[in-house]
Parts: structure tokens; sequence; C-alpha cells
């Protein structure tokens, strides 16, 4: 009896991970990107870049592309295309048309404002791609529970190290006070 409800306890966690959830994941990732797509509008359209600039065009049609495609975005994909791009880099091949679009506008501030966002959408994929596999969830699960357990020893011993001196300070001083008294009740026995 305890075989079978675990059977089908895993078989709906299964069913569950890789139906309703992947859509959701999907959803959430999609609604995201369609968010950071309309700031980018927003900037187009307080005129901060023209919307037949070609720039402009290019970083809407990638958050599109990325919009498209996030039911394909997988860790293996994400894993292949780090890598090409990487190794593409070292043969001299040229950047994408994205690193491009953004590297030729000019203003510095509405760089830094777009960098931001496209800093943003590969939050947004790294996210989606990690809630997507039940193993990598796993792993962010753990891994965030450890640096929550680190931090928290951390200011363990930080406050620990911080009292440690404070009673090292309040003892001295009391020692130090103590010693005048008994200096002035030695004089005054003396005198």
């Amino acid at each position: 009896m305890d075989s079978l409800t675990l059977l089908i306890t895993v078989l709906a966690l299964g069913l569950l991970i890789y139906g309703p959830w992947q859509r959701q994941c999907e959803d959430w990732g999609r609604q995201q990107l369609f968010e950071i797509r309309d700031s980018i509008f927003n900037l187009a359209a307080d005129g901060r870049i023209g919307f037949d600039d070609p720039r402009y065009r290019t970083i809407r049609d990638s958050i599109n592309t990325l919009i498209r495609f996030m039911h394909e975005c997988t860790w293996p994909r994400l894993i292949y295309l780090t890598l090409f791009f990487r190794w593409g880099r070292h043969l001299g091949l040229n950047r994408t048309l994205l690193e491009k679009a953004v590297n030729d506008i000019d203003e510095p501030e509405l760089k830094r404002i777009i960098n931001e966002k496209i800093y943003r959408m590969g939050y947004v994929v790294l996210v989606v791609v990690i809630w997507r596999s039940p193993f990598l969830l796993a792993v962010a699960v753990l891994v965030n529970f450890l640096l929550r357990i680190l931090s928290f020893v951390e200011a363990i011993a930080s406050f620990a190290s911080a009292a440690k001196g404070r009673i090292y300070l309040t003892s001295f001083s009391i020692a130090h006070r103590d010693a005048e008294c008994f200096e002035g009740s030695l004089s005054r026995v003396a005198a």
C-alpha cells in the first residue's frame, strides 16, 4: 500500500511539474518580458530613441523573439547558447545584434537604462529555466537555504565579535574605575 501511495504521489508531482507548472513559468516569464518591452516602448514614446531607429527595432525584435520562444528556454539550450557565443567570440565572430545595437547608443544614460533592461531579460530567462527544471529548482532551493544559513552564522559571528569587544571595553573601564577608587582610598588611608 505504501509503494502504491508513493507511486501515485510521484506520478501526480510529475504531471504537475511537467504540465501546468511549465505553462505557469512560461507565462510569468512572458509577462516580465512584456513589461520590459513596454518600458523600452515608453523610452521611444518619450523621444529618447526613435521608433524607426534600427537600434530600437533590434532591441524590440530581440525581446519579441524571447517572448515567442519562452517555451523553448531550457537549461541544456541555455548552456549550449552560452558556450556557442563564448566560443564564437574567441573565433572572431561578431557580437550579437542586440549587443551591437546597445553599444551603438551614444547617450550614456539611455545606454545604461537599456542595459539594465537587457540584464533583467537575462535574469527572467534564467529564473524561468531554473523554475522549469525540477533538478535545478531543487539545487537552487538548497543553495538558497545554505546561503541563508551562512548569512545567519556570519551575522551571529559579527554580533559576537562586536559584543566581545564591548565586554572587553566594559570590563577594562570597570577595572580602571575600580583601580582609581582603590588608589583614592589608599591615598586617603595614607594621609
